[in-house]
């Protein structure tokens, strides 16, 4: 659907096929069969996207519910649904009555994570505990100014390699680091090349979120969001890349992935 839409690809099937299996070689994907939340957010995530396209919009709320239900960071389904929609309103040069009611759609898909707030209030008596319980282990939103935390998550990682106790796991979260950066720099190109912009949101988002709680463990985990634009990246590299390029990006993202699954099952990352 994104290819057909971008008008950039004769062959949707094989960009598909493509999609798929270099979803399969994300380094985040073997998070999918853990007994985590991440699949359904990743169901729910490109689900919402993939109903907005098609403008589907109660659908799209529906599989954004999903995703806000499973992990907070779900929310950022419902801020990029709306920029899908902003976007469509935009070259339909509809009434502002109209990108208000859509709008109003798309927060419908906030319902997830407001059931399970209540759960959490009716259950345990504070309707914030599952936020508050993961300063046990670290994360927190008093880190102060947020460049202080980019040089606290970022700077200063890059160059203490004994914070990962190993080279292993230096590597490994060097490349993790990365991503969100180099997905920004992507999203960019998306933006002027097809006039796309919900991308670029996407990635500065992903950078936004685990700087706000000063520490960058969970990065691995906060990327799987970014999984809409897997499609965008195959139909760049089909058009203009040569096959051996889109072999080697596939080639590291196995790599990637296994090395990160490896030493996720080992006890030596994450």
């Amino acid at each position: 659907l994104l290819a057909a839409r971008l008008g950039a690809i004769k062959q949707q099937k094989s960009i598909a096929l493509l999609s798929g299996v270099g979803f399969l070689a994300y380094f985040s994907s073997f998070f999918l069969a853990a007994f985590y939340a991440d699949a359904f957010l990743v169901l729910g995530f490109v689900g919402a996207v993939y109903c907005a396209y098609t403008k589907r919009l109660w659908l799209a709320a529906s599989f954004a519910a999903l995703a806000t239900a499973s992990k907070i960071t779900g929310i950022v389904a419902v801020a990029t649904i709306g920029i899908v929609v902003l976007e469509e309103w935009l070259r339909e040069h509809g009434s502002f009555w109209q990108l208000i009611k859509r709008w109003l759609i798309c927060a419908g898909g906030v319902i997830g994570l407001a059931a399970y707030v209540l759960y959490q209030k009716l259950q345990f008596g504070d309707p914030l505990l599952f936020y508050k319980a993961e300063k046990l282990w670290g994360r927190t939103n008093d880190g102060g100014f947020f460049v202080r935390n980019i040089a606290h998550g970022y700077y200063r990682y890059f160059f203490e390699p004994t914070h990962f106790l190993g080279s292993y796991n230096y590597l490994l979260m060097i490349c993790i680091m990365l991503i969100p950066f180099a997905v920004t720099v992507y999203g960019v190109i998306v933006a002027w090349r097809y006039k796309v912009f919900w991308p670029l949101i996407l990635g500065l988002l992903t950078v936004v979120i685990p700087l706000s709680t000063s520490l960058m463990e969970s990065l691995n985990r906060y990327v799987l969001v970014l999984a809409p634009m897997v499609p965008f990246a195959f139909i760049m590299l089909r058009n203009k890349a040569r096959p051996a390029l889109l072999g080697v990006v596939l080639g590291l993202g196995v790599v990637v992935m296994l090395g990160a699954a490896y030493g996720f099952l080992d006890g030596r990352v994450f």
